[in-house]
């Protein structure tokens, strides 16, 4: 949509890349990935994501899409 902005948390980020919904989730509300900006950190996050152990409820994630995510879209920094 012309002049909206959409702010995603990153870990829905996660999990729509993970299930294969992120494109789809943009058709839906009329977004094109050249839109779609992303902070610079997100990708230092997921990098390191492995790497920290989760106590309750391990989710297996598709780190793979999401940094591919990051990579196909623009990034600002704030």
């Amino acid at each position: 949509m012309i002049g909206s902005v959409y702010c995603l948390d990153n870990d829905i980020i996660l999990k729509l890349s993970t299930y294969g919904l992120f494109e789809k989730t943009l058709n839906t509300f009329g977004v094109e990935i050249n839109q779609v900006k992303i902070l610079e950190t997100f990708q230092y996050k997921f990098k390191r994501q492995p790497q920290q152990k989760r106590k309750r409820n391990p989710n297996k994630y598709n780190l793979e899409d999401a940094l591919f995510v990051v990579e196909t879209c623009d990034k600002i920094s704030i």
